[in-house]
Parts: C-alpha cells; structure tokens; sequence
C-alpha cells in the first residue's frame, strides 16, 4: 500500500490560495498529486475499485504517472489521455480507477479541473452566495481506451470561492438507521463554514461524519480536498 508519508497534507502552491485535504481509510488508498513550481500545483484524488492490496497499488501508480507527467511538463489533457490509456493496458476486466485532477494557477486564481467518474464537485461562487454541483467530466480511467479528452475552461476563483472534491466514502457514509451522509449535508456543512480557513473546513467536516456515523470505522476511504482562494 502506498504509505501515509506519500500523501502530502498541504500543497505548498504560493499566493493566495490554501489547500488542505483529510483521509480516513479503510484499505485502498486515494492518492494527492505534487507541486509544480512556485505558483502552480497540481492535484489528484483518485480512488481504485474495490479493496485491498492490488487496488491500492493501482492507485500508487497513478500518483506515479502523474508526477513524471508534471516533471517533463505534460499538460493536463495530455496527463489524462496516456494516464487513462496506461490503466486500460494494465487493468484486468472490471477493475477502474475514478479520479479527479486540477490544475491550480496562483497567478491568475484559476482552477482546471477534469473528472472521471468523481462527482459531484462542489464550487462555492461568494459573490453570489451559491453553490453549484459539478458532475464528472468521463467515466473512470481503465474503462474506455482513447478517451475523448475535453478540458473545461478555467474556473476563476475570486476572494472566498471554495472548490470541494469529496470521495464517496463521505456521501456514503451512513448511520446507524442506514441513511447516507449525502451531498447535501456536506453543502448545508460548506454553507456555514466556508468563511473560515481550510483547515477548520476539514476539522468541521470530519467532526461532522464521525458524529453521523457514531466514530464507527470507514468501510470506504473518506477523502476530501478543499481548495479555497483567501478574503481579500
């Protein structure tokens, strides 16, 4: 398995921006993506299908591929196509990877983002007050080989915009009467943190689960990376 030390838990990205991500896992592991110089970092959330050894070591290569791809300066639609081609030669039949990949830039306060098969994100506009929920961009990698690759345009984000990629081991968390966490408590729990920092977002957000879930153990990997560009 990929070891904890591997998963950094803040990005060092210069500016005005702050990332902070949490895990709590069962027995596959999600991986983060590196810094690539001063002013921009790109991230990873990926997650393998089902558990155990194997899965977790696919993922651990997916973190590989991705930072040999930033080293030799890939661009994100590049790193997706050979990424997703790379799973789809190396996976047995019925075995996939979801993930999510962005591309922070502090000097313009963009965000690229593409998913496959992680959804749903969520964006928090301030000036409006808002949160819009982001369906995934293509299925998971290791499913379709020559995926037809499609980035969508930069997110901006203004002072006190929050971007949000959550693992379903969160929306799927459930409770003792089997209901789930859901997308919706996660949105009510943004809602009223998100004038705080990163951090205290997560601490609130993993408090949040292990009191819905009564602290029992994960039976999936609840990941969670929060990136939010400071009030001005």
């Amino acid at each position: 398995m990929a070891p904890p030390t591997a998963l950094s838990a803040r990005f060092p990205c210069r500016g005005n921006h702050n990332q902070r991500k949490f895990r709590a896992t069962c027995s596959k592991r999600p991986g983060s993506g590196p810094a690539d110089g001063a002013n921009r970092a790109v991230l990873l959330l990926a997650d393998a299908a089902r558990h155990g050894i194997g899965p977790a070591l696919s993922v651990t290569q997916v973190r590989a591929m991705l930072r040999m791809a930033v080293r030799i300066g890939a661009g994100l639609p590049r790193i997706v196509h050979h990424m997703n081609n790379q799973l789809c030669d190396d996976l047995p039949s019925g075995r996939f990877v979801t993930a999510w990949l962005g591309e922070l830039n502090a000097t313009d306060h963009t965000l690229r983002s593409f998913s496959a098969g992680q959804a749903p994100l969520l964006r928090y506009d301030a000036a409006r007050d808002t949160f819009d929920m982001v369906e995934s961009d293509a299925p998971p990698f290791g499913i379709m080989s020559d995926l037809d690759v499609e980035i969508a345009r930069p997110i901006p984000m203004r002072p006190g915009d929050l971007f949000a990629v959550i693992s379903d081991g969160i929306f799927e968390a459930v409770d003792r009467a089997g209901r789930q966490f859901g997308p919706e408590r996660v949105i009510d729990l943004l809602s009223v943190h998100h004038h705080r920092s990163p951090r205290r977002i997560m601490e609130a957000l993993r408090d949040a689960v292990n009191a819905f879930t009564d602290a029992r153990p994960a039976g999936d990997d609840r990941t969670a990376i929060i990136i939010k560009r400071k009030e001005q």
